[in-house]
């Protein structure tokens, strides 16, 4: 269950303000080659909170993009792009082999 295809955006203010207030979602934070967070609730406003440092593993790992989607169930969608994408700030070590980034680095 990836996320939709989409055109990522720039994890930059300019790129989150885009975003309408709101909207209620999951949303994936990335940079080429790595899955550094998903998380889900008011996808503006938790995006601009991880922008400005409300959890400093996701600065750290130098974010460039994100993606988001909508669901029934964000909470249990978040799960599941938790377990299939291993995000390295929400589960930790990442395991080696597919990344799920190649369909994201087409676009960077």
């Amino acid at each position: 269950m990836p996320f939709p295809p989409q055109t990522a955006h720039s994890f930059t203010l300019a790129g989150i303000e885009k975003l309408k207030p709101g909207q209620v979602g999951c949303y994936g934070i990335f940079r080429p080659g790595t899955w550094i967070y998903v998380g889900y609730g008011d996808v503006r406003a938790c995006l601009l909170a991880h922008l400005h440092g409300h959890k400093l593993c996701i600065l750290k790992h130098h974010p460039t993009r994100f993606v988001v989607a909508g669901a029934i169930d964000p909470a249990a969608h978040a799960r599941a792009l938790i377990a299939e994408l291993r995000p390295v700030c929400n589960v930790g070590r990442r395991s080696h082999g597919w990344t799920g980034m190649e369909k994201w680095e087409a676009d960077l």
